[in-house]
């Protein structure tokens, strides 16, 4: 100010309302306003002459070039990006200006158009807190490719993390007012995602926010609910929010829209639709970039947020000693691909690495697989390219098989023989499919799906000689459906060899007994005493009668 002048910031602020106070000086503010000026001369005469060669299709970049020495940045090569940003900011005020949202954004002034404020003036009424809150809503869950909702929150499936899907909730609201029910991820879904906005009533800011969630965190013990925090918009950002809220109302619908504007002309009407839609656009982009800062996805700009409502750590996982990162989104679009998964790698970090989606089909195919694996007598079984791939992305991930360029080979001392060891310390000779599930996972950090489960219990069953058993009857698991918790895995004293082969030839001969597979093993054995049974009460009548007929 020595140097320059003695102008105060505030006359600084009324010499060019968009410098910063703090710099308090009339030079800077008054060079800053002749550049300003002269780019706005340069799309004045590029809209009265369009078809020159060297102004037509303007861009930010060609208005640098032709301003070439009148615009001062402290980084040499960003003259374009600071232009780009002064033209967006001057289109969310002025629908005439028309800014395209390429990185080098097209530009275009209209001369002719209609006086906007009277028109806006007339829908003021609908603009207050609940309606910004549900525009501000519809624009964030937009941007992140979330289909729109008629509430606040939204039951979301998060598709192929880990060749798994994963149902969870994302909800919209202010954390200050949510209760315990609403913070908490429920059972049944493996995530919750909270984002709260960037305003609130006043005298409450961030800090209540997260006043709350250390309280539910200390009294409940945490939950697997991931809390997006946002810093404050700034009171500049605020009032185009709520501008950006009655263009939404008058530009509803055609009808709602003719009726706000149906004091004009006809030719005029036209006019004004189209100033109000491009001033409602870009808006829009305008408020999506103050979301990128809010939201800790960019770096904040200079009057865009409130540096007394700031937050320095955005994402909050409501789960003691886990941690998200904001840095690992680059931007809105990307956040849920990126935080979710990040939750979810918190939760279920020792989650097998599938490398497709179990369908009940893949499940029979992989148990016959492993059953042949047990069966032959060096425990491994041939393995070309493909068969190599499904087993090591499946079997091999789950602690079963090890794969190798020619083979797989019968894994014993991981998985199996970890359930094995919890039955005998458990001294459970006939251990139901519910403790062996529970046995797989006791402190939930793989979080397995029914489909994976069940495969590891069949394999286990097979490899341990077990067989399903309900009641007294041999189970059999049905494709699609879980294996319920009380079926018994039961362990029968298996035959020799030879006297295995005898009874099946016998069975078939005598009584037409055939099974699917004449492996020894304890399911074969299961079913042959079922079907045998079956077939000899069949008989048993008609045995009984013959001595007589005889």
């Amino acid at each position: 100010q020595d140097q320059h002048g003695t102008n105060s910031p505030e006359k600084c602020q009324r010499l060019r309302p968009d410098h910063p106070a703090r710099l308090g000086c009339s030079n800077c503010a008054q060079t800053a306003c002749r550049t300003d000026n002269r780019m706005v001369k340069t799309l004045i005469i590029a809209s009265l002459v369009p078809e020159v060669p060297s102004l037509k299709d303007m861009t930010a970049a060609k208005l640098v070039q032709l301003n070439h020495g009148s615009l001062r940045v402290p980084i040499p090569g960003t003259e374009a990006n600071l232009v780009a940003q002064k033209l967006r900011t001057w289109a969310s005020q002025i629908g005439q200006l028309h800014v395209g949202q390429q990185a080098d954004p097209s530009v275009r002034l209209q001369l002719e158009g209609v006086e906007l404020e009277p028109i806006l003036e007339q829908a003021r009424h609908v603009d207050g807190h609940g309606a910004r809150q549900r525009v501000l809503r519809d624009l964030l869950f937009e941007a992140m490719g979330v289909d729109a909702i008629a509430d606040w929150g939204k039951d979301h499936k998060y598709k192929d993390w880990r060749g798994t899907d994963r149902m969870g909730h994302i909800r919209f609201g202010n954390v200050r007012k949510m209760g315990p029910e609403a913070l908490r991820c429920p059972e049944g879904q493996d995530w919750r995602l909270i984002v709260d906005y960037p305003f609130d009533e006043p005298g409450f800011g961030p800090h209540d926010d997260e006043e709350v969630l250390e309280k539910f965190k200390d009294e409940t013990g945490g939950t697997w609910t991931l809390v997006w925090l946002p810093s404050f918009f700034s009171h500049a950002i605020n009032q185009m929010l709520g501008e950006l809220v009655i263009l939404e109302h008058i530009l509803e619908s055609p009808g709602a829209t003719k009726g706000y504007v149906s004091h004009l002309s006809v030719e005029n009407q036209v006019r004004a639709q189209n100033d109000l839609a491009n001033l409602k656009t870009q808006k829009q982009s305008r408020i999506l970039q103050a979301l990128g800062q809010a939201y800790g996805l960019t770096q904040p700009k200079e009057g865009d947020l409130d540096t007394a409502q700031s937050v320095e750590k955005h994402l909050v996982v409501l789960k003691p000693g886990a941690n998200v990162q904001t840095a690992l989104a680059a931007n809105l679009a990307t956040a849920l691909d990126s935080y979710i998964p990040a939750l979810l790698e918190a939760r279920y970090a020792r989650h097998p690495r599938f490398t497709k989606k179990l369908t009940s089909k893949r499940v029979a195919e992989l148990v016959d697989k492993f059953g042949d694996i047990v069966d032959s007598d060096d425990k491994r079984v041939p393995a070309d390219k493909h068969l190599g791939e499904e087993l090591r992305g499946t079997l091999g991930e789950l602690g079963l098989v090890r794969v190798t360029e020619t083979a797989a080979h019968l894994l014993e001392d991981q998985t199996l023989q970890e359930l094995e060891k919890k039955r005998q310390q458990k001294s459970s000779e006939r251990p139901e499919v519910g403790e062996v599930r529970r046995w797989i996972d006791e402190g939930g950090r793989m979080g397995l799906q029914p489909e994976a489960l069940d495969l590891v219990v069949r394999c286990y069953a097979r490899w341990s000689a077990r067989t399903f058993v309900s009641g007294d009857q041999a189970f059999t698991p049905k494709a699609g459906a879980p294996i319920p918790d009380y079926i018994v895995l039961e362990k029968p004293d298996l035959p020799t060899e030879e006297e295995w082969v005898e009874a099946v030839v016998v069975a078939g001969t005598v009584l037409g007994v055939t099974l699917p597979g004449r492996a020894r093993h304890a399911d074969n054995l299961k079913r042959f005493e079922s079907e045998v049974g079956k077939a000899l009460k069949d008989k048993a009548s008609p045995c009984t009668k013959l001595p007589g007929l005889l």
